[in-house]
């Protein structure tokens, strides 16, 4: 899928423009949801509050929805995210942290879904709420390792340290 994002009248990207005016933490969820949203790898987007946007911009593009003059520009996330990891030591390290926390709550999430685990069945039986759970998986909280271990626990996994290739 091809990105689009907002032009002003005077040729700013007011998409990028409001991203890089964010924190880098911000700018990394920012970025990872729109790199996401470019593969067409819309169950891997964890962010409501980028993903809603996001879809905006990419459907008034294509005039599903009405009522918009502005000028639009196609984009490469990819290249945006390589720029910035090259030219930023602090950007390149929180978004190598944010890709690995990404990954592993990816992958819990997947564990279970293979099992046919609800979010409340697996709240109950690590002893917490489902809001929990969802906020989680949404990446809205990030699990301490304890709260991660359990969960992992109560879905017949464990965490494991091995060594870097």
């Amino acid at each position: 899928m091809k990105i689009h994002t907002y032009l002003s009248s005077s040729g700013k990207d007011l998409i990028m423009e409001y991203i890089n005016a964010l924190t880098i933490e911000e700018q990394v969820d920012g970025l990872a949801v729109l790199a996401y949203m470019e593969k067409g790898e819309f169950e891997k987007v964890l962010s409501k509050r980028w993903d809603k946007k996001v879809y905006e911009v990419y459907f008034r593009r294509n005039n599903c929805v009405g009522g918009s003059n502005m000028a639009f520009a196609e984009i490469n996330i990819q290249e945006i995210i390589q720029e910035k990891k090259n030219n930023s030591e602090e950007f390149y390290n929180t978004w190598k942290k944010s890709e690995d926390e990404y990954r592993l709550i990816a992958e819990m999430i997947e564990l279970r879904k293979q099992k046919g685990i609800s979010q409340t069945q697996l709240a109950r039986t690590i002893g917490n709420r489902q809001q929990v759970i969802s906020r989680i998986e949404k990446k809205e909280n990030s699990p301490s390792l304890k709260m991660f271990c359990c969960i992992l626990d109560s879905l017949g996994y464990e965490l494991k340290i091995v060594k870097k290739n």
